[in-house]
């Protein structure tokens, strides 16, 4: 069911031995009950819900993460999408993200780098709130989104 795209965190006990998982687009609905709620929580706009999400991850569009405990529940899940712009960069994005142990995201950051760059990606990109730029203070906010609904 998991794709181990690389693991072992190492930090404190609360992060230590957990893992990253790559889930496979075969296997995504299977594990959508247990990652729904915390991604639902992640979605501020009105242009994705968490079936469109589902859709996307199960083509093989979107990539779904999970990030694991040694006990094996799952304490934190996000999506990526791989963006190939008009110039031929190419983008690995991180779009909806949450769950309960935010340092383990960041432990296992360098291992999904490692993954964008195996997939010819030139950066990665988190589209979140602003809070982001406090977990990941060695990113850099290249552009902030400003939205009026009518």
């Amino acid at each position: 069911m998991l794709q181990t795209a690389h693991h072992e965190c190492t930090g404190s006990s609360s992060t230590a031995n957990c893992e990253l998982h790559l889930i496979v687009p075969e296997m995504v609905s299977h594990l959508w009950s247990s990652v729904e709620g915390e991604l639902s929580r992640a979605m501020l706009s009105h242009d994705m819900d968490t079936d469109s999400l589902l859709t996307l991850c199960e083509a093989g569009d979107a990539q779904l993460w999970v990030i694991v405990s040694p006990t094996g529940g799952i304490v934190f899940t996000f999506a990526t999408e791989l963006i190939t712009h008009l110039t031929g960069w190419k983008t690995t994005r991180i779009t909806y993200g949450a769950g309960s142990n935010l340092d383990a995201m960041r432990m296992l950051m360098p291992q999904l780098e490692a993954w964008a760059v195996s997939q010819g990606c030139n950066n990665i990109e988190i589209c979140g709130r602003r809070g982001w730029a406090r977990v990941f203070p060695d990113y850099e906010v290249a552009l902030t989104v400003f939205s009026k609904e009518f």
